[in-house]
């Protein structure tokens, strides 16, 4: 298949690219390389016998430009632009600044990956209760279902921040004391900023896509709730 002209023209624009996927597709890498010498195709996750976890194997991809893991792991910067966004949207909500804000993410890109509602909810009616926290959940565009459940769980309406832009919930993280998720791309965000994590993963995920974060801890939790 031709490259289109545009594109073409656009990928000529860079000198490195890397490409996580398109590793197994035939020709792919040879005709990306055509456009940009500097290329690494590689594939997303590791090997399933492989001891590394997704984030170390992604760093080791890059070993031909001489990247490798650093031996601190430092949090993403965030900037004032996107920490004001969001503490505007936060304080839309009628959020108490006074007291130290949780944000909960329970949906996931696939239902299996969902941290049992009742466990989630429970968590976040302890972590209130005992640690005083003003809790808003995160509903991304995907999320109303997980969102509404949790809800019903909880028995009371929680604060939600609903479909914020990427670097507006960055920020909102960002600001947060705690975080609690299920196995998501948003938990993997608030583990990069550096927000005190939990992380609720399938037994089958864990090891494989614990994140990187010394701030964030990974568990697994069972289709019952039991943690492993």
């Amino acid at each position: 298949m031709a490259v289109p002209d545009r594109f073409a023209s656009r990928l000529g624009n860079f000198r490195r690219v890397v490409s996580w996927f398109g590793a197994r597709e035939p020709g792919y890498a040879g005709r990306l390389r055509s456009l940009v010498p500097e290329a690494i195709v590689a594939p997303p996750v590791p090997d399933d016998d492989s001891p590394l976890t997704v984030w170390e194997h992604l760093v080791e991809t890059l070993g031909a430009w001489d990247v490798t893991r650093p031996p601190d792991l430092h949090a993403l910067a965030t900037t004032e632009r996107w920490r004001i966004a969001a503490r505007t949207a936060l304080m839309a909500l009628g959020v108490d600044e006074v007291r130290p804000l949780l944000i909960a993410h329970p949906g996931a890109g696939a239902r299996w990956k969902q941290a049992p509602t009742a466990r989630f909810a429970q968590a976040l009616e302890r972590m209130a209760a005992e640690g005083g926290f003003e809790v808003v959940v995160h509903q991304g565009p995907a999320d109303a279902e997980a969102v509404e459940a949790l809800a019903a769980a909880l028995g009371a309406p929680p604060k939600r921040l609903i479909e914020p832009t990427l670097t507006d919930l960055a920020g909102a993280l960002a600001l947060a004391q705690a975080y609690l998720g299920s196995d998501s791309g948003v938990s993997h965000l608030a583990a990069s900023v550096g927000t005190p994590s939990v992380i609720l993963y399938p037994p089958e995920t864990l090891r494989q896509w614990a994140p990187w974060a010394a701030s964030a801890v990974a568990l697994g939790v069972g289709s019952e709730g039991d943690l492993s």
